[in-house]
């Protein structure tokens, strides 16, 4: 497993599995959970990266797209893989926003 480069980041992170809500053939509302580990989706940005910096972030993703990956967030670890590459703004000539979303799980 490959560590997510140590750049400057921001993150939202959000569960995708917990209980959900459902109505039994008999009418009566249950709640069903079937996953045994929470999964999450993890949106990374870099507010204002440089372009050496955006060369790190693009060359990690190729080389990594489809691994399992990790990444410490929070004082949390999670193994992850990419959802999609990174999203990029220009906000000057030479810093990007840049951003990407992953599906993890708590290491």
């Amino acid at each position: 497993m490959a560590a997510y480069p140590n750049i400057g980041l921001q993150f939202d992170i959000k569960p995708l599995t917990g209980p959900t809500p459902d109505v039994a053939q008999s009418g009566k509302v249950r709640s069903v959970d079937l996953t045994s580990e929470p999964a999450f989706i993890i949106t990374i940005q870099h507010p204002l990266a440089t372009l050496a910096q955006k060369a790190t972030l693009m060359a990690f993703y190729a080389a990594n797209k489809s691994n399992l990956n990790t990444i410490t967030l929070g004082g949390v670890d999670y193994s992850f893989h990419f959802e999609q590459s990174y999203s990029e703004r220009s906000v000057s000539a030479t810093y990007y926003d840049l951003a990407t979303s992953v599906l993890a799980n708590e290491a």
